[in-house]
């Protein structure tokens, strides 16, 4: 069984539209890879036992300043499908390789997570999504920078590293702490070309299913990639290009993005503008990518976008020391 959304009126969002998880059989799901919709098991369920998102959102409001002085450089947010109110965050390009576990609703740090064995070389966005190896909620950050292109001739190629959700809770912060086990995963893009890119899409159903949307210049449209799941440590995989987008407007880059837990649209921000990605709710998965668009102004000169665990809102930070947080929840 899969899990495909519609649109109904809720009070949870103060009355405005609000889009609930309905199943459906998994032959109306885009089949992402073989048998990988089967892994569908309505992770999506959030707290309250449904799968809400916004009709529109209110103005985004200042949550706190990210005043953790290891995390200067904030450049992607990733809302914790474990822990409650627990998103995790990271540096850009030429940093230590950590993770930084952050308070949702006061921006204050919880713990610092040194990934062993991985380096930082560009770092551009982060993701939570289910995984198959190991079994739960894993955190996905992506290597993904490449800004002189020159990645693929120096024989670097990009990497995304994996690794289980750690155990960190608002009311309990663990300080610093080292995780052993993270996988590494290299990739090239099948069409043979070196790309720039800072947006990791992370699937909320299926396991180790990743859309990396690169970041052209100024007046180019982005591009889609996606991997093919599971993925393998070892060899150098593929990501198979989906579709070019349509967004953003002239002149605009796109700097992050998060896919709804509901699964029926997603995010892409640039410095200025938040892109909001809606498909029909008959419509395969990647019949977002060329959905209806809602746009809204972003808060800050950002990089940083995730939606809120329970689909309710989203979070979004500009790089830079003492990064103010901002939060908007249905209008």
């Amino acid at each position: 069984m899969t899990w495909l959304c519609i649109i109904a009126a809720s009070s949870a969002c103060g009355g405005g539209d609000a889009t609930h998880a309905t199943p459906q059989d998994a032959s109306e799901e885009e089949a992402f890879v073989g048998d990988a919709a089967d892994a569908v098991d309505g992770s999506e369920t959030t707290e309250t036992g449904s799968c809400l998102a916004c009709g529109s959102y209110a103005a985004p409001t200042l949550v706190g300043r990210v005043v953790e002085p290891r995390l200067t450089e904030l450049s992607g947010l990733g809302a914790s499908r474990a822990h409650p109110g627990v998103l995790y965050a990271h540096n850009d390009s030429g940093h230590p390789a950590e993770i930084f576990a952050i308070d949702a609703g006061s921006a204050r740090t919880l713990g610092i997570f040194t990934l062993a064995s991985a380096k930082n070389r560009d770092w551009e966005d982060i993701g939570v999504g289910p995984c198959g190896v190991p079994v739960g909620s894993c955190i996905y950050v992506a290597d993904i920078g490449d800004n002189a292109l020159g990645r693929v001739a120096s024989g670097a190629y990009y990497d995304v590293y994996r690794l289980a959700e750690p155990e960190v809770a608002v009311d309990a912060p663990v300080g610093a702490v080292t995780i052993a086990t993270v996988q590494k995963f290299s990739f090239e893009y099948d069409d043979g070309a070196p790309h720039n890119a800072e947006t990791l899409l992370v699937h909320p159903f299926i396991p180790d299913a990743l859309y990396v949307v690169t970041k052209p210049a100024p007046g180019a449209k982005g591009s889609v990639f996606k991997t093919t799941p599971p993925l393998l440590v070892g060899p150098r995989a593929k990501l198979v290009h989906v579709t070019d987008l349509e967004i953003p407007k002239a002149g605009e880059e796109l700097t992050g993005g998060s896919i709804h837990p509901c699964g029926d649209r997603v995010m892409i921000r640039t410095y200025g503008t938040l892109y909001e990605l809606r498909r029909a709710p008959t419509d395969p998965f990647e019949a977002v990518f060329h959905g209806t668009v809602v746009e809204m102004k972003a808060p800050d000169s950002g990089e940083a976008i995730e939606y809120r665990a329970d689909g309710r809102g989203f979070f979004t930070a500009p790089e830079g020391a003492s990064s103010p947080l901002s939060t908007a929840g249905c209008l």
